[in-house]
């Protein structure tokens, strides 16, 4: 992970290829049906978290009137028989290509490893302790069916905190309420840069649809970016695909044994964002103060915000404000 100073000096939608910098590692298959080509493959990197996996991978297999995926799993953990290996083999199911890359090569790197080895036209980057629901593979296919020039579809996800459903807002609640209105589900917003300023619409790659060919040409996630690179691709890939809203419910994302509750990694993310809209600012929407200001007030909102205790959410204020230039006076 970059120290902040390097950080904000980052030309972050820079092209370059993520996928060659591990290129040297190999991934060896030790299980699953590798010839067939389905639809979509759902990619699921991991590391050590059997326990949490086993759930991940029966959301997924239980999906209802379709069958043309499968799951695809890279396992950052080379070491033989370990719990990983045992529980697909306990699965022994052909639909799961199980993967063991021979080196860790860290989690943005295998979540781009995950995507190299599926073969489906469209992947779903799917995490070890989130759950998909049972319906997600039926509706979005009728989606994707209506929009082959869609590069990627970002759907809706209810967000799980110590066991709080969180109903993601923004757009969604736009897109919900045209949903209700007209029945339907396959409604998309096409997103543009300024979404990314005013809310958080891909909140973590979990659910995401992409179209593989368009995800392998973007470059793929930057490792060094950690823990934001999977945002940062997104906010990049709206400048150059054609990336949409989905109000369609992909599935529940989970936070209890998630890297974003780690001691101090919400103010690392709080700190990343900041520096990257204002590279959005510069670069991309001709500086305008509104962006700032609007960031500022998100600041203030999140560190003082009654929910954080309820969610276990800290936030470092000290270390927020000593980063973000010229702000103090907006919280004292």
């Amino acid at each position: 992970m970059l120290e902040y100073n390097e950080f904000k000096n980052c030309d972050f939608f820079k092209d370059q290829n993520n996928f060659s910098q591990y290129k040297h590692v190999p991934s060896k298959h030790i299980s699953g049906k590798e010839d067939k080509i389905p639809l979509i493959s759902i990619t699921i990197p991991t590391y050590k978290r059997a326990s949490l996996l086993k759930d991940a991978i029966l959301s997924c297999l239980n999906q209802k009137n379709f069958t043309d995926f499968n799951i695809v799993i890279a396992d950052n953990d080379p070491t033989k028989d370990n719990e990983t290996e045992i529980l697909i083999n306990e699965f022994n199911n052909e639909k799961i290509v199980y993967y063991k890359n021979q080196e860790n090569i860290g989690p943005l790197a295998n979540f781009n490893r995950c995507i190299e080895l599926s073969k489906a036209e469209y992947v779903i980057m799917f995490h070890t302790d989130d759950l998909l629901y049972d319906d997600f593979l039926e509706k979005i296919t009728k989606v994707i069916e209506l929009n082959r020039d869609v590069d990627v579809i970002a759907p809706r996800k209810d967000l799980i905190y110590n066991n709080h459903c969180v109903k993601a807002k923004g757009y969604f609640s736009i897109l919900n309420f045209i949903s209700k209105i007209k029945n339907i589900d396959n409604i998309l917003i096409k997103l543009n840069m300024r979404d990314f300023i005013l809310f958080y619409p891909m909140i973590g790659p979990s659910g995401v649809v992409y179209k593989r060919d368009s995800f392998m040409s973007s470059g793929g996630f930057n490792h060094q970016y950690y823990p934001i690179g999977d945002y940062i691709l997104h906010v990049k890939m709206v400048s150059d695909y054609k990336v949409m809203l989905s109000n369609i419910n992909s599935c529940q994302y989970i936070f209890n044994d998630n890297i974003s509750l780690e001691s101090g990694m919400r103010t690392i993310y709080a700190i990343q964002y900041y520096y990257l809209s204002n590279y959005i600012n510069k670069n991309y929407l001709g500086n305008k103060l509104w962006v700032k200001t609007y960031y500022k007030g998100s600041i203030y909102h999140k560190l003082n915000r009654h929910s954080n205790k309820k969610y276990h959410i800290n936030l470092d204020k000290e270390s927020i404000l000593n980063e973000m230039d010229a702000t103090v006076n907006i919280f004292d």
